[in-house]
């Protein structure tokens, strides 16, 4: 499934059959939501936004991968720190530091992990979580 609106393009793929998880769908919402949000956010220019989801008999996996400016290594686990901004993206965008924040509180809370990648496909970043089935 794709979207297309303006400079962005964001596409939906899905690996997986139709998994059951168990959790708090309003919360996991503001999750995507925030991962989306910082996709096009810091995406400038005509960007390329894709969701993915997996999974097998133990996890759903989901990925946002934007094409975006992306993060260094360096930042990968301080972006969840509470109130942390990248050093580059507060020149693109203002933002609170809380958002990857609350999204590893609520992905943490249902028993998953979360993390940020860089896209290793050039530039951009992979915000990837998982939940337990």
């Amino acid at each position: 499934t794709n979207l297309t609106s303006g400079d962005f393009e964001i596409s939906l793929a899905t690996k997986t059959d139709i998994l059951k998880v168990t959790a708090d769908r309003y919360r996991i919402a503001q999750v995507l939501t925030n991962l989306i949000n910082n996709a096009v956010k810091y995406s400038p220019g005509e960007s390329k936004i894709q969701i993915e989801i997996s999974g097998d008999h133990t996890n759903i996996q989901v990925l946002v991968i934007d094409t975006g400016i992306g993060i260094s290594e360096t930042e990968h686990t301080k972006v969840f720190k509470k109130f942390y901004r990248v050093e580059n993206a507060s020149k693109i965008a203002s933002g609170s530091g809380i958002g990857l924040f609350l999204c590893s509180e609520i992905i943490a809370h249902h028993g998953g992990e979360i993390r940020i990648e860089t896209n290793p496909k050039g530039k951009g970043t992979v915000a990837r979580f998982t939940l337990p089935l």
